[in-house]
């Protein structure tokens, strides 16, 4: 037995079991807020992006070579079912 008193408090409350909560009923089918200057808002998110052009563009060809790739497969099979 210990002559110190135990430090058990929990100050924070415990974390919501599942998922975020609030929002009320229909939070789901609000309408979505829209940007009030689209054009503005597009510019700048180009500015960000502009120094990261070249692997932006890299990323893009290796998605588009894995879509091939990956539709290539079945594209094979069902020829080599067709014909054999």
């Amino acid at each position: 037995m210990s002559a110190h008193p135990s430090n058990k408090t929990n100050s924070a409350p415990p974390p919501p079991l599942m998922g975020h909560r609030g929002g009320g009923p229909g939070g789901m089918f609000r309408e979505v807020e829209k940007s009030k200057n689209t054009r503005g808002t597009l510019l700048r998110l180009w500015g960000y992006l502009r120094r990261q052009t070249l692997p932006l563009a890299f990323s893009t060809v290796l998605v588009m070579i894995t879509a091939i790739v990956g539709l290539l497969g079945p594209f094979l099979m069902g020829k080599a079912i067709d014909t054999y």
